[in-house]
């Protein structure tokens, strides 16, 4: 069989081989399968990616380095305004200290020059008392009235019915204007006991003029206020219907809302 095949094959001839030859030294293209040239496409693709990816990694690093550049100054102006902050304290911290040592020396030497004048005054009221027991005088010391607060003079005690009703009626005004008990007993200076254990003469009058009447007619000014007080509180508690119509005018604001602790 093989001498078959080789007799078969037979040699091409001269020129033929020549022309081959002469094809492939002109440098035409050979013809590429399709699997190289779609593997070729394909690396093409990948390297315009690479390229591409390349191209905005650098952006994304050129940002960051800006940022970090911005980063550091801010982070140098920061460390400059601390320091010049530190410094200005601690000049302040410095003069405070001057300031306070120089006060503390003032104050020292006036405590010192106080304490001799004091010395001084002393060993002068000694030898004047000395001089005053051996001639036998005695002296005297006026006493010293104490002064009045102003809480104390603007604070007037009632001395009869009719003032107690007139105070009452003034911490009413105030009461009916919308102040509260408290305030309006500051309003006429005047506490609240005061008002409470008083309150059945202004009670009486404002309620039932009539037996306030009545009962005003047997007060004398030798009378002691409180038994006044008594007598009226006689009349309201004796008389249900009076005390009611009281209640109702302490609910309709005509009264102060106020009993006697006790």
């Amino acid at each position: 069989m093989n001498t078959r095949r080789a007799r078969n094959k037979r040699p091409k001839p001269r020129g033929v081989i020549e022309d081959e030859e002469e094809g492939n030294s002109t440098g035409n293209p050979v013809s590429q399968s399709p699997t190289a040239e779609l593997a070729a496409k394909r690396m093409r693709i990948q390297l315009e990616k690479a390229k591409k990816n390349e191209a905005s990694q650098a952006k994304v690093i050129e940002k960051l380095t800006k940022e970090k550049e911005d980063l550091l100054a801010e982070v140098a102006k920061y460390e400059r305004k601390r320091a010049k902050a530190n410094e200005e304290e601690c000049i302040s911290s410095d003069s405070q200290i001057s300031t306070t040592s120089t006060s503390s020396y003032l104050s020292s030497s006036y405590s010192s020059t106080s304490e001799e004048e004091r010395k001084k005054k002393g060993k002068k009221k000694r030898k004047k008392e000395k001089k005053t027991r051996k001639k036998g005088k005695k002296q005297k010391r006026p006493k010293r009235k104490k002064a009045k607060s102003s809480k104390d003079k603007g604070r007037r005690r009632a001395m009869n019915p009719q003032q107690v009703v007139e105070r009452y009626k003034k911490v009413l005004g105030h009461f009916q204007k919308g102040k509260n008990l408290s305030e309006s007993y500051n309003a006429v200076d005047v506490n609240r006991n005061t008002i409470a254990a008083s309150a059945s003469i202004p009670e009486l009058a404002i309620s039932a003029p009539d037996k306030y009447a009545d009962v005003l007619q047997g007060y004398s000014r030798s009378q002691k206020l409180n038994v006044f007080v008594q007598e009226c509180s006689k009349v309201l508690s004796e008389d249900p219907e009076l005390m009611a119509k009281v209640d109702e005018l302490k609910d309709e604001g005509k009264l102060l809302p106020v009993s006697k602790r006790t």
